[in-house]
């Protein structure tokens, strides 16, 4: 080694054993070194001699501490600093790989995707920095390192550190902040007021280096490059390379204008910029106006430069008067279609719009009652099927907008290619809780009965690994609705007690790095992302919202504004809701909903009309005599139970509080029980519908997750659903007991829809243990044979009233068996009926009923009452609405 770096090894010996010399840069020499106290290796730089002479060693180092505190995945964390020997050193991780001038000195010119991703992916490291306070001022390919392919922004902060301590002084050391290929003109100016737009033009400069395998201006000195810098206009980068794509061309363009001001307003919006096919700038007027204002170089002498300098302030308050760019105007349409490929009504996901902003995922219609996802360009008419992904839950873009992701009818996670191409199955999950796509290569999914925190998949396939743990023993509370932030580390998510409402959701957030859970002060069913400091999400009560949010606190701060109201969701289940906000920018919500009305249809498939009107309705049930039905109504984003008289034709609404669903009479007629929010937690309630007393809890709160419960017609029993170990299962409580709830049916497989017969001996149900829903029987409470009535799948089984039949639906056919009399039941003959798109099936109930000569009553789609609504660019006007603009 070197005597100099013999005397930095020999004053470091307690802390760091010096290997090698790495390198030599502007500021710094770089050795390889030996973390004794943390055994791993590490790059450790010291400053120059002549530098170290002119700064002040204490301020040096309380100058860097700023830059500690910088934690982001692209931006090299500082380990260390101080001095030891008269020597000024600072502590980064040692990357294996190579720098990005390595790289360029080898290729000359990279790919156009991998260039234009390494500069986004600087540039949100670079947003994050500025946002925190901190300007590099030294962006360049030596101080940009490769590892994996990820770009890795070293010595960040050190520029403004080393200025910042030297105070006036630099000029003592000969060398200036910047290496002069990449220095902004305010930095070749010496301008005292360097701003985060100085980084955004340096950042420009590497990506022309790249894209066109030079930088924007060369000379044969220094001082020759400077000049260029102040004075002369960048040659287009199409010029050198005619395969740029105009948006990048542009950005490129509009990163590298001569004024801060004329440059993009911050690094987040040139790597917008850069990810947006649309992006464009009026570069003819700026070149124009340029050309007006520019000095004629070629008759100024090299050592005129103060003119030079005073000439570029007199073009400069000429310039400052033009006005940015405008942002893109928003863009609002109704995706349409007739038949197949129409859009239907589903809560989850209904629509997404990939990261270019250029297509619109959505669920349509696919036939037999089925529906399946559809890609169409905004650009065009028509729409094309995406395979597999029939009855499919969750869709999400891969970050490149390649692929799709999303929870198969299956219970497995899949992705398929956008460009053609099967499913490609990455690995078991049937809870549908949502899932994000990282850009770091891994798919965050939401909670399930197995996992009750989030989870992560690498993006290749695999197993579930635990990201989050819940901070309670029950299994309660699920971590679920994950969205990756636009650092792709952050996870914001939504935390649901499984006892509570909607309502009583609470949004936290993640890192991808460490999983560990920092509540952020917000009620929220959903969080739907984030645009700039805004953090966009979803209330229990199905109302968009936007709050600042402070992401290095972890914070929601200030007041929360209300954007959009009345967004279709499941206000019982877990935060399922009819809106997505893309990481394009673009929301894409459903407003108003699917109305039917309620008929009676008779097993030739003729219809009846019911009399009430029509509206957004589900699960209607007749009372034991028939002259009554009481019904689940959804109305101002609230649902309720009404009861409809069959001989008056008159609605009176049962419920006052809460949202309530699952109606189911009880074996006299004289009362309706039901799920119900009321007292924030979810839980079964019955109500006298002569309203002669207050509704009831009939059940404690704590007793498993309630829904789809069902009361034996001897009142003396009731069956639940629940879910464990990533499957559905049947239990059953006694009413007035302190008896724990036991199991009916389950195990690695899903059973669901439970029916008592009408003697109440016996239960059918739904079961996928085959592989597909049949139907089962089995007497209650058990032991006792399983038997399958079902023979080509099947699901929401119904008895007739006298007990001799089964009704059950497959797709949109509906079937009725014909059995033999309990206790040995057998199947004897099964009768197709009719088909149609009545609504349902509904997973916890079933969606009809029968009446005692066998006409079904059912509800029928009325109209279509609801749009799916794509609003493009919608990040546009919640600046607007924010006065951000």
């Amino acid at each position: 080694m070197s005597d100099a770096a013999t005397r930095l090894s020999t004053a470091l010996a307690d802390r760091y054993r010096v290997e090698r010399e790495l390198g030599v840069g502007g500021m710094a020499t770089v050795y390889l070194a030996r973390d004794l106290k943390h055994d791993r290796d590490v790059a450790l730089k010291v400053l120059k001699p002549e530098l170290a002479a002119v700064l002040g060693a204490e301020r040096f180092v309380v100058e860097i501490k700023t830059t500690a505190a910088l934690q982001h995945p692209h931006i090299l964390p500082l380990f260390d600093s101080g001095t030891a020997d008269g020597f000024l050193y600072y502590v980064m991780p040692f990357i294996e790989g190579e720098t990005l001038r390595a790289k360029l000195d080898r290729e000359t010119q990279l790919d156009i995707d991998e260039a234009v991703l390494i500069a986004r992916e600087v540039a949100d490291a670079l947003d994050y920095a500025h946002r925190h306070g901190v300007i590099h001022r030294d962006i360049k390919p030596e101080n940009i390192l490769l590892h994996d392919g990820r770009p890795m922004v070293a010595d960040f902060g050190i520029a403004l550190a080393v200025s910042a301590a030297a105070g006036g002084r630099m000029t003592e050391t000969g060398m200036s902040l910047g290496t002069p290929h990449y220095m902004s003109p305010e930095q070749a100016t010496a301008d005292k007021e360097i701003t985060g737009r100085s980084d955004i033009y340096s950042l420009g400069s590497v990506l022309y280096e790249t894209l066109a395998g030079e930088p924007p201006h060369v000379g044969h000195s220094a001082q020759q490059i400077i000049m260029k810098i102040i004075a002369e206009d960048v040659q287009p980068v199409t010029k050198l390379r005619k395969s740029v794509p105009p948006n990048v061309a542009d950005a490129v363009a509009k990163s590298l204008e001569k004024l801060p001001a004329d440059r993009f307003a911050s690094a987040r919006a040139f790597g917008e910029a850069l990810h947006d096919p649309r992006f464009r700038t009026a570069a003819q007027t700026n070149a124009g106006m340029r050309r007006t204002t520019r000095a004629p170089w070629s008759r100024v002498a090299a050592g005129a430069m103060v003119l030079v300098v005073a000439a570029l302030v007199t073009a400069g308050w000429l310039a400052y008067g033009r006005e940015a760019a405008p942002l893109p105007q928003p863009v609002q349409f109704v995706v349409t279609a007739n038949g197949v490929a129409e859009p239907v009504y589903t809560l989850t996901w209904p629509a997404t719009v990939s990261p270019d902003g250029r297509t619109v995922l959505y669920a349509g219609a696919a036939g037999n009652g089925t529906y399946q996802y559809y890609l169409r360009d905004v650009g065009r008419l028509g729409a094309q099927p995406v395979p597999g992904t029939i009855e499919a839950q969750s869709p999400t873009f891969s970050p490149d907008g390649r692929w799709i992701a999303f929870q198969a009818q299956d219970g497995k996670l899949k992705k398929v290619p956008l460009n053609g191409g099967a499913p490609i199955s990455l690995a078991s999950y049937n809870e549908g809780n949502g899932i994000a796509w990282s850009p770091k290569g891994v798919l965050v999914v939401g909670a399930g009965s197995k996992w009750l925190g989030l989870t992560t998949v690498p993006e290749n396939g695999g197993s579930l690994a635990p990201l989050t743990r819940p901070d309670t023993l029950g299994a309660t509370r699920w971590h679920i609705w994950p969205v990756v932030l636009a650092d792709g580390r952050t996870v914001v998510f939504s935390i649901f007690n499984q006892v509570e409402s909607t309502r009583e959701s609470e949004l936290a957030v993640t890192s991808l790095d460490d999983g560990v859970v920092h509540p952020i002060g917000l009620r929220g069913a959903r969080a739907l992302g984030a645009v700039g400091d805004y953090l966009v999400y979803l209330t229990g009560d199905g109302v968009v919202m936007a709050t600042r949010f402070d992401l290095r606190k972890r914070r929601a701060t200030g007041n929360a504004v209300a954007l959009i109201d009345s967004i279709p969701m499941c206000s019982v289940c877990n935060g399922d809701a009819a809106v997505t906000l893309s990481t394009s920018g673009a929301l894409v919500y459903m407003r108003g909903a699917r109305r039917g009305r309620l008929v009676w249809m008779k097993p030739d498939g003729t219809d009846v009309d019911v009399g009430p009107a029509a509206a957004v309705m589900s699960t209607p049930r007749l009372s034991p005599d028939e002259t009554r039905i009481a019904v689940e109504v959804v109305a101002n984003a609230r649902s309720d139970i009404w009861i409809y008289q069959v001989a008056t034709r008159t609605m009176t609404k049962l419920t006052t509080a809460g949202d309530n669903t699952d109606p189911e009479w009880s074996p006299d007629g004289r009362s309706v029980q039901f799920l119900s929010t009321r007292g924030g937690q979810t839980a079964l309630w019955r109500q006298p519908i002569n309203f002669s007393g207050d509704a009831q809890q009939v059940l404690p709160t704590g007793i498993a997750r309630q829904w789809g419960a069902v009361v034996a017609p001897d009142a003396k029993h009731v069956m639940l659903q629940t879910s464990s170990a990533g499957t559905i299962k049947l239990l059953f409580v006694a009413v007035g007991s302190d008896s724990a709830a036991q199991t009916f049916e389950g195990g690695d497989h899903n059973v669901w829809g439970a029916r008592f017969s009408p003697s109440g001996r016996s239960v059918a149900y739904a079961s996928d243990e085959s592989g597909r829903a049949e139907v089962y029987i089995r007497s209650f409470p058990g032991p006792g044979a399983r038997i399958q009535v079902s023979a080509a799948g099947g699901s929401e089984p119904v008895w007739s009233r006298d007990g001799l039949h089964l009704h059950y639906r497959v797709g949109n056919q509906m079937t009725r068996a014909t059995l033999t009399p309990e206790p040995a039941i057998t199947t004897v003959a099964r009768d197709s009926l009719f088909s149609g798109a009545y609504f349902g099936p509904n997973l916890s109930q079933s969606s009809y009923d029968v009446a005692h000569d066998g006409r079904m009553l059912m509800v029928k789609p009325h109209d279509d009452h609801f749009q799916l609504v794509v609003s493009l660019n919608w990040a546009t006007e919640l600046a607007a609405r924010l006065g951000e603009r």
